[in-house]
């Protein structure tokens, strides 16, 4: 415990003495662990098709994909102001992102294979 010096503000004087500790119980054992197994990779991405109906939203403007893609931009540092994760990956993940942006946006024709 402390003795504050009365008269004084904030000064120490010393310290009396302190609590004793007591002893930390053990943990116990893992039990039932799986192994993890490998995830299966993606075969293929297909375009962004319209909500409910499985039709193109139609094409997009170049004005408007550039209006998405600094979205993107503002949106990256927002999240990623007191993220801790380094510059470089940052870039990578938006880049990833905006990539997938535009992958949704390539028209190919309806081959009827998924």
């Amino acid at each position: 415990m402390v003795d504050d010096k009365k008269g004084k503000k904030g000064s120490i004087s010393g310290v009396k003495g302190s609590k004793k500790t007591g002893q930390i119980q053990e943990t116990g054992g893992v039990e039932n662990l799986s192994s993890v197994e490998k995830a299966a990779g993606i075969s293929k991405v297909g375009k962004a098709l319209g909500i409910g109906n499985g039709k193109s939203t139609g094409q997009m403007s170049l004005a408007e994909r550039e209006q998405i893609l600094k979205m993107v931009e503002d949106e990256a540092k927002q999240f990623f102001k007191n993220s801790g994760i380094p510059k470089e990956k940052q870039e990578v993940i938006e880049q990833a992102v905006k990539m997938a942006i535009d992958t949704g946006l390539i028209d190919e024709p309806d081959d009827g294979k998924q």
